[in-house]
């Protein structure tokens, strides 16, 4: 299971189906750490793991026989390109980020972002990595609330921590309104929850299944 519950919480507000991008993906199991999309796999998922490390993605074809594994550099690969090359569906059930500063990119998750073609793809559910708790995360925050002020884009879960730590806050997570429909949660417009430890998140989101 993810470490934040990312997994479980896209499960129940969309269910057992679905396509993901996991952007940062490590080996898709347990290395570096625990993987957002695994589980939803196992459920009946599928889709589109990407990550910078060959050994990883060597890994990640045998741990994930359901998803497409690529290795590409998360900050210079095109995606739209990627996407159209894939046949990935125009509606992305859910966006992972899980990437880390590297030398001048002190905002990864943007710089990530940036490249993404949102004329052309819709996203779903989105959780984003801005790891609030180290020295540079603050930017990293700032910037990412920037980015998506003019993004069609709900933030419905500010500051999740991390489910073992109720204190390490990490990201941010964003759903799609324009498929409210979609959802199978009650008054998902309404959602909100902020620097809530993610096991609280889920018995929420638990309650309000329809």
């Amino acid at each position: 299971m993810a470490l934040s519950h990312q997994d479980l919480c896209v499960y129940l507000l969309l269910g057992k189906k679905g396509y993901y991008v996991d952007i940062g993906s490590g080996n898709g199991e347990g290395a570096p750490c625990a993987s957002n999309t695994a589980w939803l796999e196992e459920l009946g998922w599928t889709g589109l793991l990407l990550d910078i490390d060959q050994h990883f993605i060597e890994e990640a074809k045998r741990y994930r026989p359901n998803s497409t594994c690529i290795r590409e550099d998360a900050f210079k690969v095109d995606y739209k390109e990627l996407f159209t090359r894939l046949n990935t569906p125009k509606v992305i059930d859910y966006l992972s980020i899980d990437v880390d500063p590297l030398g001048h990119i002190q905002a990864p998750c943007v710089e990530v972002l940036a490249r993404f073609p949102f004329n052309d793809f819709d996203f779903k559910v989105l959780t984003i990595e801005h790891d609030l708790y180290n020295p540079c995360g603050l930017f990293q925050k700032n910037t990412l609330k920037n980015f998506m002020a003019d993004k069609p884009y709900k933030l419905f879960a500010e500051d999740v921590a991390l489910a073992y730590n109720g204190k390490k806050y990490l990201e941010d997570w964003y759903i799609n309104l324009k498929y409210a429909e979609d959802f199978k949660v009650k008054n998902v417009n309404e959602l909100f929850y902020q620097r809530q430890n993610p096991n609280n998140i889920v018995l929420d989101l638990m309650s309000k299944v329809v």
